[in-house]
């Protein structure tokens, strides 16, 4: 089903860079977490090749 342009013009998309945003915010604060306070497997996301122990 193809959208007309006047339907277009009615009812424009909504815009992504919102959610994009929201993603890099929340991607940038589980790297900057210390280790202890990150939520998720040990070692996810975290760059450092040290084990945990």
């Amino acid at each position: 089903m193809t959208t007309s342009p006047a339907s277009r013009l009615l009812h424009p998309p909504e815009p992504r860079w919102p959610a994009v945003v929201a993603l890099v915010a929340v991607a940038g604060l589980h790297l900057a977490l210390p280790r202890e306070l990150a939520i998720g497997p040990p070692g996810a996301g975290h760059k450092s090749g040290e084990v945990a122990g």
